[in-house]
């Protein structure tokens, strides 16, 4: 039998000949896929309800504004303390837009009519309200601004699947083969540079050829049931174990703490968790306080 892996240097020769595609691998789970683009107007809009529930609005009121032309009927029929919480919580967030009524009725004017219409599927959930549109906009800006300090052009409208499990299943596989990290390495830039989609097999296949493994193989492997059990028990552990809703998860560890929740007897041992894209603001009073429990020792 052909050994799976063997050391290869350099991109295989037609590597620069592929096509971005939007094609996605057929899962048995059922397990949707959406643009990147969309996607972020979902996460944006989950960001902007939990800011509006915590300033105070009704759940109902933040449904129906999340509802296709909820913004448009809020700015119809004026409810003062809604849309004032709106431009609040704008403010709040560091939204480049300020959020009140003529700034709104501005930008309802001026939005794609694709991302109202149709209601794509992004993140198990369906997008196409005016709000989500408008987040999402804000979250793209923020991300620009940010990137641009490094020459980085984000491409949002790249594939991605809710949950890639074949993509996954391939990276334990390969590290059997000490290949996990040159996999990861090949997968990400075909995804983050090329736009291909790296829950496809199509791409996880491509990326497997070019650090060495063997093709055949891979896919033999892929067409069984080989590390999938795995891949979904962690996306289970990650939730219901670990407690993690959402990404990146940071946990800080000081003087006082015992390593994280990772690690043996290390949950709830005082370590500081950032769920999320925390701010600024967040993780400085994050070290202060670690710094603070250092001079305390």
């Amino acid at each position: 039998m052909r050994h799976p892996y063997s050391f290869r240097g350099g991109a295989p020769k037609d590597e620069m000949m592929m096509t971005k595609t939007t094609d996605a691998t057929n899962d048995p789970h059922g397990l949707e896929t959406w643009t990147w683009h969309n996607g972020l107007n979902t996460y944006a809009g989950d960001d902007l309800e939990q800011a509006l529930f915590q300033s105070g609005l009704y759940q109902d009121d933040i449904k129906d504004l999340r509802s296709p032309g909820g913004l448009q009927r809020a700015l119809n029929k004026p409810n003062h303390s809604l849309l004032k919480t709106l431009e609040r919580v704008s403010v709040i967030k560091g939204y480049n837009l300020v959020w009140t009524p003529d700034n709104l009725r501005k930008a309802i004017q001026t939005m794609n009519a694709d991302d109202l219409g149709s209601g794509h599927p992004a993140r198990g959930k369906r997008v196409g309200s005016e709000v989500d549109v408008l987040a999402g906009n804000e979250f793209r800006q923020m991300l620009q601004d940010i990137a641009s300090d490094a020459a980085i052009q984000f491409e949002y409208n790249v594939n991605f699947q809710w949950y890639p499990i074949d993509s996954q299943r391939v990276l334990l596989y390969a590290r059997q083969f000490g290949a996990a990290e040159a996999y990861s390495d090949a997968l990400a830039r075909r995804h983050f540079t090329k736009g291909l989609p790296s829950g496809s097999r199509n791409t996880v296949l491509d990326a497997t050829k070019e650090v060495g493994l063997d093709v055949d193989l891979v896919e033999e492997m892929l067409n069984g049931e080989d590390f999938k059990q795995q891949v979904l028990q962690s996306y289970h552990d990650t939730i219901a174990k670990h407690r993690i809703h959402s990404i990146p998860n940071f946990t800080f560890n000081g003087p006082k703490t015992n390593g994280g929740k990772f690690r043996p007897n290390g949950v709830h041992s005082g370590e500081v968790t950032i769920s999320g894209s925390g701010s600024v603001g967040q993780f400085l009073s994050v070290f202060e306080h670690i710094r603070d429990e250092q001079l305390e020792t």
